[in-house]
């Protein structure tokens, strides 16, 4: 089959790297403020492709291990920040990374994940958390990278 003209299509915004400097996250745990870089939806796109690179050095994950995906909302008003997630406060999430629970230790793995967003203002900056529930650490040095994606018609 044939994609038309004016067929519906993904399109892409720029691919943006987030790692700063990640630190190891705790099984049950939440990554914390500076582990990853804040992002701005400057497509004012209401869904996003996340990619994961991850892994740990010891343990065995648990079965359907996952990683919560949560997209804090900040500088909302121009200065106004929705609060840090946490297990008291869990709006800010907006979906999971599933994880392959037969990796092997020390083995760089990689998962994608789609999300919608839901901004409050054009250009919505974002800071993303996970929080583990694979029943191992997460090696420091995990990384997310960021696209954009919108429908649109086929040109």
């Amino acid at each position: 089959m044939t994609i038309g003209t004016d067929d519906g299509v993904e399109k892409y915004g720029t691919l943006t790297d987030l790692n700063s400097t990640s630190a190891a996250v705790a099984d049950g745990q939440y990554s914390v403020a500076g582990d990853l870089a804040t992002w701005t939806n400057s497509d004012d796109a209401s869904r996003a492709r996340l990619a994961l690179q991850w892994q740990y050095a010891s343990g065995t994950l648990v079965a359907s291990a996952y990683l919560s995906i949560h997209a804090r909302r900040i500088n909302y008003t121009g200065v106004t920040d929705e609060e840090v997630p946490s297990d008291d406060y869990q709006g800010a999430y907006v979906g999971r990374f599933l994880l392959d629970d037969g990796l092997a230790t020390a083995t760089n793995s990689q998962s994608i994940a789609d999300i919608n967003l839901e901004g409050l203002k054009a250009s919505q900056e974002y800071e993303f958390y996970i929080k583990n529930s694979s029943g191992v650490q997460i090696s420091a040095g995990w990384d997310v990278e960021v696209v954009a994606v919108v429908t649109g018609p086929h040109a």
